[in-house]
């Protein structure tokens, strides 16, 4: 069974911060980034999470 990785909680928090900054021009910049920086963040968490399953799986697989 798979399961949905819900990344946007990621990017709700990347951007949270975006209301601090007063210059619209850098804030849309910096706003620009992090879409553009989707697709290889999605693959970082991705490839994160599989890591620690991997070595969950490796610390417990002969129990279960």
């Amino acid at each position: 069974m798979a399961t949905e990785l819900r990344i946007e909680p990621v990017f709700d928090a990347l951007k949270q911060p975006l209301s601090l900054i007063e210059n619209d021009e850098r804030r849309r910049a910096i706003e620009t980034y992090i879409e553009a920086a989707r697709v290889p963040l999605e693959r970082a968490v991705q490839d994160l999470l599989s890591q620690i399953v991997a070595g969950i799986d490796e610390k417990t697989g002969d129990h279960y």
